[in-house]
């Protein structure tokens, strides 16, 4: 700092030579610049840190700006047609057993017989079935059967397919609880 106010003073001096101004800056340094001086220090300094370029606006009228881009040329992009997608039982019973095991709090096993209690409250045994609808396929429903509910997951049929689920890791697979009676 002292560095930079040096040299501005140093600027200054020899600036007000060559143009015929003195400024007497002998006063001490932490002292402020009289009034009637600071007129004279604020000018030369205008002119000296901000001279005057006449050619300024000619000279960078050439320069390229770093933001313009040249116009890039469309592409036609292929048309992208809706693809049929055909439900099959196996793919629908996927996805209606993922959803369905989220919606399971835990099992209750009572003798050999073993029941799902579902996050609602709800008991759900084998055997018990229920429709589902697909939004994409309005004119169809889907029944779906528990066919077996065992320990470790259930086993569910949708038409001819029948795949067994695993029970998801937070589950009821630790909350199985065993009444003797």
């Amino acid at each position: 700092m002292k560095f930079i106010l040096f040299s501005l003073i140093v600027n200054f001096l020899f600036s007000s030579l060559s143009t015929g101004q003195t400024i007497k800056l002998s006063d001490r340094k932490d002292r402020v610049i009289p009034i009637h001086t600071r007129e004279d220090v604020l000018s030369l300094s205008d002119g000296f840190l901000n001279p005057a370029d006449d050619n300024f606006l000619s000279n960078t009228s050439e320069i390229h700006s770093p933001f313009s881009f040249p116009e890039e040329l469309e592409e036609n992009e292929p048309e992208i047609l809706p693809t049929k997608i055909s439900y099959d039982d196996a793919s629908v019973l996927e996805v209606i057993a993922s959803n369905f095991l989220k919606e399971i709090s835990g099992n209750l096993a009572r003798g050999s017989s073993i029941s799902l209690q579902l996050k609602g409250g709800g008991l759900v045994k084998s055997g018990y079935s229920f429709p589902v609808r697909i939004p994409e396929i309005k004119d169809r429903v889907f029944n779906v059967t528990i066919t077996e509910i065992t320990e470790t997951g259930i086993l569910m049929t949708l038409g001819d397919v029948e795949s067994f689920f695993p029970y998801l890791e937070e589950d009821a697979r630790d909350s199985i609880t065993k009444d003797t009676k």
